[in-house]
């Protein structure tokens, strides 16, 4: 939100508009609303707007169009690199806690053998120069293996924002 607002709770949100890239972003929206509602803020009080992209919710508040956005660390970063300026105007007033990040998926028609491949070069990448340039410039550290343990913590999210916001659609291919 914009450093010049005198926002000190989530409370002072009540009946402001609020940006964020699309109503199914998992970290951007449904996170921060899954926050905003469990501290007490009726969103049904508040306008909404689903902008299109990290980008643009952010923009919207720098412009004075909304009082906040949804946001995930990363996009915030990379725009702040981009645009400093936005640093001195904007700033981040809550943090949700972290889940676990994407994941990459194989369609079932694909040969195992190549899939396995496909993921060894995944997780070897960081062991190299060449590997660890690719890395940077999609701005992780490294890939990591991973079960359907990993993402429990996910699908229990998910239910749980599920009882909390019961007339929404969850992300396409997501279990209630």
């Amino acid at each position: 939100m914009r450093r010049d607002v005198n926002v000190l709770t989530v409370d002072d949100l009540k009946g402001c508009d609020l940006s964020f890239p699309a109503p199914t972003a998992l970290a951007a929206t449904m996170m921060t609303k899954y926050y905003l509602k469990t501290l007490g803020l009726n969103l049904s009080d508040n306008t909404l707007h689903y902008v299109g992209s990290q980008e643009s919710a952010i923009m919207n508040v720098y412009m004075g169009k909304t009082l906040a956005a949804g946001t995930w660390p990363l996009p915030w970063e990379l725009l702040l690199k981009a645009r400093p300026e936005l640093g001195e105007a904007l700033e981040v007033k809550w943090l949700t806690s972290p889940l676990v990040n994407n994941g990459l998926v194989a369609r079932s028609d694909i040969p195992a053998e190549h899939v396995k491949q496909v993921l060894q070069m995944l997780l070897d990448l960081h062991n190299h120069d060449e590997g660890r340039k690719i890395l940077e410039g999609i701005h992780i550290s490294r890939f990591d293996t991973a079960s359907d343990v990993t993402y429990l913590p996910v699908q229990n999210f998910l239910e749980n924002y599920a009882r909390l916001f019961p007339d929404e659609k969850l992300p396409a291919g997501e279990r209630r």
